[in-house]
């Protein structure tokens, strides 16, 4: 692991566990993915990257590890219509749920960044 990724470790009586930033960033990340109304937050510069092959699946997703548990900060865009409250409260409990459930850490805050709002694509919400 020579890389310069910040990992959490997990000591056990079979050995350890590392998990590096990056996962933790992409579950948090495929959770919003599940959550209608939320978009992702992008840049020219992802945009750019994703032309020359190089994907980043955790676009917005910023990860502080502490000893006993991480802090997630998320930058996302909502769909036209939706209350905005609503669905940062939605995707910050899906993102602690995930994150717990599949990388088996606690999370300590999960804060939402709503940096647009998309105009082009209608919700549900928006036709009622």
């Amino acid at each position: 692991m020579a890389d310069n990724k910040e990992y959490i470790t997990n000591n056990d009586t079979n050995g350890k566990i590392s998990i590096s930033e990056d996962v933790i960033a992409s579950i948090a990340s495929f959770a919003a993915k599940e959550i209608d109304g939320v978009l992702p937050l992008t840049s020219a510069g992802d945009e750019i990257a994703e032309i020359f092959g190089k994907k980043n699946v955790a676009k917005g997703v910023k990860v502080q590890l502490d000893e006993n548990s991480v802090a997630i900060g998320m930058g996302i865009r909502v769909r036209h219509g939706v209350k905005v409250p609503e669905i940062a409260l939605t995707l910050q409990r899906a993102v602690i749920q995930a994150v717990e459930t599949y990388a088996g850490l606690a999370v300590s805050s999960v804060n939402i960044y709503v940096g647009g709002i998309d105009f082009g694509a209608k919700s549900e919400a928006a036709e009622d």
